[in-house]
């Protein structure tokens, strides 16, 4: 069989595709966290429609300035709900122990 040197040397990427390839998929996860971060955040006035605007617009470029200028605009970070401990459920400290020998007596938990 006969192979041409032309498709042994096309089945592999040369140095600057694989540069170049590395390159494209940097700026997408760069855009996607972009995207994801102004979706998740409240901004002051309408910005939030603003920045969007920019990095669907300018993509990469608009992510980027987004990061550097558009993350001093938020209003508030969101947070995870924090999980209550079982003892701040209740006002003192008296009451979480009447309600532990309630819970008890009705046989739901034990001390």
């Amino acid at each position: 069989m006969y192979r041409s040197s032309y498709y042994a040397e096309s089945s592999h990427m040369s140095g600057n595709e694989i540069v170049f390839v590395v390159i494209l998929i940097g700026g997408f996860i760069i855009w996607v966290y972009s995207l994801i971060d102004i979706l998740r955040h409240e901004f002051t006035n309408s910005n939030k429609l603003v920045w969007l605007i920019v990095i669907f617009v300018l993509n990469v470029f608009g992510s980027t300035l987004y990061l550097f200028i558009g993350k001093k605009q938020r209003v508030g970070i969101p947070q995870k709900p924090k999980k209550e401990k079982e003892s701040e459920k209740y006002s003192s400290e008296n009451d979480y122990w009447t309600q532990k020998i309630k819970d008890t007596a009705q046989g739901d938990k034990e001390i």
